[in-house]
């Protein structure tokens, strides 16, 4: 099996952030829906005021990962641009010409579209 190229590895790396970046979503939706679920005893200020602080570092993660996505997005575009294509738009026949596996161009570009997706979701979620 021959090494991977530097297009395979950027790639990678995109989808798992934004994996990452979509599962602490899931985390903060579970941390919110949590608080809503305090019983009234006691203890309830100090538990509403420990999820409220958990939410606000998972809000911080989340700005660091698309800090994180935002990189690595721009080092998939750079490999795509090194091979000669563009980014988010040509066709298949584009692809072609250029000097990586058209399978893997794409994959690229969706992880992109992906990438820029999840972007997006985040900062109407944070009000970024």
């Amino acid at each position: 099996m021959p090494p991977s190229s530097p297009l395979t590895i950027a790639t990678r790396s995109l989808v798992r952030l934004t994996r990452e970046e979509r599962s602490y979503h899931k985390e903060m939706a579970e941390q919110q829906a949590a608080i809503s679920r305090i019983p009234e005893d006691e203890n309830a200020q100090f538990t509403e005021r420990q999820q409220r602080q958990a939410i606000q570092e998972t809000i911080v993660v989340i700005a660091k990962v698309k800090d994180q996505i935002r990189d690595a997005a721009q080092k998939v575009e750079d490999q795509l641009v090194s091979v000669n294509l563009k980014p988010l738009t040509g066709s298949r026949s584009e692809i072609m010409k250029g000097e990586v596996d058209p399978e893997e161009a794409e994959r690229a570009r969706e992880a992109l579209e992906d990438a820029q997706g999840a972007i997006s979701d985040a900062e109407i979620t944070n009000g970024a």
